[in-house]
């Protein structure tokens, strides 16, 4: 007579299972340490956004220490501007070597043409003298061609000498743009509105922070599409046979 009973109807049964788990987002951004070279020293983070904090599409939100780079970039401009002068300096150098190369050339022309015109007129002089003016003409042939192997050669080096410059001008200017560049990479922006959730870092067990150095490509924040979520939950075993595919 104790024995509690009801009334048997039609309808759905429902089985509840509780258990614990977590909640995350189906898709999500991560955002990363910037790759530098290490002539720039190890990266800092200098300012990171705080845990949990929503963010809009634009939004800085770490920064990393540029105290190297800035040094890198001022050393580089420093030395491009010397290399440029040094270069525009050799330039002017050579022109005005060449001028003078090339008035010796004319000089040496003329002495040639006065040698053969004395050579031509030379007709009724005694052997002797005819011989003496063909062998200053001759001279004068060699001098007019030392002179002008000398310009030759000289462009030669001339063209040598301001490869290497502009060689060490363009590796100059590469080393400038990197360090910009990587100053830009600097700066971290959020590429989508969403919260920020900041990764753990593997050294300390605790999530990123200002002054910590992370490697490059380490993960640190990511951002969550909140329009689409998923929980993740362990079944205990015993229960596993009350969950179906579909509920």
């Amino acid at each position: 007579s104790d024995v509690q009973v009801t009334e048997v109807r039609k309808g759905t049964f429902l089985e509840e299972l509780t258990e614990q788990g977590t909640v995350e987002a189906v898709n999500s951004i991560s955002i990363s340490a910037p790759v530098i070279s290490y002539r720039y020293g190890s990266l800092k983070i200098a300012k990171i956004v705080d845990d949990g904090k929503e963010v809009q599409k634009g939004d800085t939100i770490i920064i990393f220490d540029p105290s190297e780079i800035k040094r890198a970039i001022i050393q580089a401009e420093q030395q491009l501007q010397i290399a440029q002068a040094e270069y525009d300096k050799m330039k002017s150098t050579q022109q005005s070597e060449i001028e003078d190369l090339e008035a010796d050339l004319e000089l040496a022309r003329i002495s040639q043409e006065i040698s053969k015109l004395n050579f031509e007129t030379a007709t009724y002089e005694p052997e002797a003298t005819k011989k003496e003016i063909n062998l200053k003409l001759e001279s004068a042939k060699i001098a007019l061609n030392r002179a002008q192997e000398q310009i030759d050669n000289k462009k030669i080096i001339h063209r040598e000498d301001l490869l290497q410059k502009s060689l060490t001008i363009r590796q100059l200017t590469t080393t400038l743009s990197d360090a910009n560049q990587s100053m830009n990479n600097l700066f971290a922006v959020s590429p989508a509105n969403g919260i920020a959730i900041k990764e753990e870092n593997w050294n300390t067990d605790q999530k990123w922070a200002v002054g910590d150095s992370p490697y490059s490509g380490s993960r640190l924040i990511e951002l969550p599409d909140l329009s689409e979520m998923r929980a993740e939950v362990n079944i205990n075993e015993v229960d596993i046979s009350k969950v179906l595919p579909g509920q």
